[in-house]
């Protein structure tokens, strides 16, 4: 797989960089060739140049090693709301801090960009009623989501979802952003869709960590090449503001689970598409073995993820952010952002 053209610095237009360092592919594989990782010197956003073609990555998301996680996240995700079900408790709570500052009512419009399954969309919807729409790229995805919750997701890009302009109250966007060859355009469609003083957020990972320096290209959130840029409270605001955007609250920042642990398995060199194959494999065996050797390290990881957390409260550090910024409402007489490009 070969990468595409040289870029300059999406956020600034800058080519002044600096080579943070040029590193293979741990997560996936199918990527032989390394990728150098930039920092610009005007702005200090952090970016992959050159960056995989579009066909590259287009044939990556569509292969038989993208979609095996997508089946074994949805195998092992229980769709249960539960105090116990991580993924219902986050839904939960990032929908009580999105009411906190944009309240969520019957006739909300909330649209999950990249919503997968739907999971976030089916467990938020058993907190608070309000309007849910979603889109993603992968059609068995969007199947599940409309056939087990019936859900109204899309099917494809957001630009070809044929939504009305001023039409959305709250728009999320989790694990996308970082992915997006044009994440520019991708913002001011956004922009488009939401009503002034609409609500985006964004989870993405945060490169301002204390172990991102530390393991460098074995940093565990790193997931190079397919995550083209890496971001950090300060390059993110400027980017969102570029975009049209203002902030709406203070940058939440938290642990990512096995952070550490995930960084010394790459430093190993482990292998993380033959556990993939091996749980996926119709050998009961394999199953048993993997199963095992999870339930025998699960105190290590909950105590490193209690011991992240701990760090990330105390010193305002972790590898996971969540970004609240709004569609500003234009001042009477003026002409609207988006109106002013």
């Amino acid at each position: 797989m070969s990468v595409g053209n040289e870029t300059v610095c999406i956020c600034c237009g800058s080519d002044q960089r600096e080579l943070l360092g040029e590193y293979y592919s741990k997560a996936y594989r199918c990527f032989k060739e390394p990728y150098r990782l930039n920092r610009c010197r005007t702005c200090d956003f952090i970016y992959i140049n050159p960056r995989p073609s579009p066909e590259v990555l287009s044939a990556f998301y569509s292969s038989e090693v993208a979609e095996l996680g997508q089946r074994l996240a949805l195998k092992y995700t229980s769709p249960k709301p539960s105090v116990f079900n991580g993924t219902y408790t986050a839904a939960v709570r990032l929908l009580d801090h999105i009411h906190s500052i944009h309240p969520i009512q019957d006739d909300t419009k909330l649209l999950d960009v990249g919503c997968g399954v739907g999971f976030f969309l089916f467990f938020a919807q058993q907190k608070r009623k309000f309007i849910a729409l979603g889109n993603d790229l992968g059609a068995h995805a969007v199947a599940y989501a409309r056939e087990r919750y019936q859900l109204d997701v899309r099917h494809g890009e957001l630009k070809d979802c044929l939504l009305a302009s001023e039409s959305l109250d709250v728009v999320r966007m989790s694990q996308v952003l970082e992915h997006l060859l044009d994440p520019i355009g991708t913002l001011a469609e956004v922009r488009r869709l939401l009503k002034p003083g609409g609500l985006l957020v964004i989870e993405i990972p945060c490169y301002d960590t204390f172990f991102s320096g530390l393991f460098k290209g074995n940093w565990a959130p790193l997931f190079h090449p397919v995550h083209l840029y890496q971001f950090t409270p300060k390059t993110i605001t400027a980017f969102l503001r570029r975009a049209g955007f203002e902030m709406a609250d203070k940058i939440k920042v938290s642990a990512c689970p096995m952070e550490v642990t995930g960084s010394l398995l790459n430093i190993m060199d482990f292998d993380y598409n033959r556990v993939l194959q091996d749980v996926a494999s119709a050998s009961r065996w394999k199953k048993v073995k993997w199963a095992s050797v999870v339930t025998l390290l699960m105190p290590v990881f909950i105590l490193e993820f209690l011991m992240l957390q701990a760090l990330s409260r105390a010193f305002d550090k972790g590898a996971v952010m969540t970004v609240f910024v709004r569609k500003p409402v234009p001042a009477i007489g003026s002409s609207s952002p988006l109106q002013r490009g």
